[in-house]
């Protein structure tokens, strides 16, 4: 029987990019069978340097890793293993007359970029309902490392307050982690206008979103460091 041309459908491309590089450069040195783990750390305020080869990134970062593996005195320590998982519920941006007037302004404007007028439609769009939005934060435990599973992309003074009130020897925090809930930034930063603050389009919750986020898995860490005593 012929498949109708409307119907066929056309996979997805999905690019490696320069992760990929890596895990095909440590293949290279130790085996096909030797796997290669890549977690995205904070990076809600970094950005690349524009115009490497993604090569030339992913076998330098390689490398790297390489060089840190070969100075291991010893093998990591696996036990004990622990894990905790909470579904926390984050407070969304609430319309306010200020920032109706913004978006006003912004109408007005007759030379908007495509993201200032996303950010326009993205605020019409906007619905006051649900109030919150509930989104998972995750901790796991392998010997005296932990991993920390936050959603959205998470500015790095965030990851340096977990990691500074963690109670593990070394504490990995991985961003994207589950779920994609926009940027987190630190309330000191929530208000100063780049672009991981553009709130309603690029920033979905209140200020306090990253603290929240931040204490439950600095309780949840503690929570697992405390049941091994």
């Amino acid at each position: 029987m012929a498949i109708p041309s409307d119907r066929i459908e056309t996979p997805e491309i999905v690019w490696a990019e320069w992760p990929g590089d890596v895990a095909s450069t440590i293949s290279a040195v130790y085996g096909k069978d030797v796997p290669c783990l890549f977690l995205q750390g904070t990076a809600g305020d970094v950005d690349c340097r524009p115009g490497l080869p993604h090569e030339q990134i992913g076998r330098g970062i390689a490398g790297a890793a390489m060089m840190a593996v070969e100075r291991a005195f010893e093998p990591m320590k696996v036990s004990p293993v622990d894990y905790r998982l909470r579904n926390v519920k984050f407070p969304r941006l609430v319309k306010t007359p200020e920032s109706d007037r913004f978006i006003e302004d912004l109408r007005k404007r007759k030379d908007l970029g495509y993201l200032e007028k996303g950010w326009v439609d993205n605020y019409d769009a906007w619905q006051p309902e649900p109030e919150g939005s509930t989104v998972p934060i995750q901790c796991l435990r392998i010997g005296e490392t932990a991993l920390v599973g936050l959603p959205g992309e998470i500015f790095t003074a965030l990851g340096d307050e977990i990691k500074r009130y963690s109670p593990a020897a070394n504490t990995l925090v991985v961003e994207l982690s589950n779920s994609s809930k926009g940027y987190f930034a630190p309330i000191q930063q929530a208000g100063r206008g780049g672009y991981g603050e553009w709130t309603f389009i690029t920033r979905l919750f209140v200020p306090e979103a990253a603290t929240i986020a931040a204490d439950n898995a600095i309780e949840m860490l503690w929570e697992m460091w405390d049941v091994s005593k």
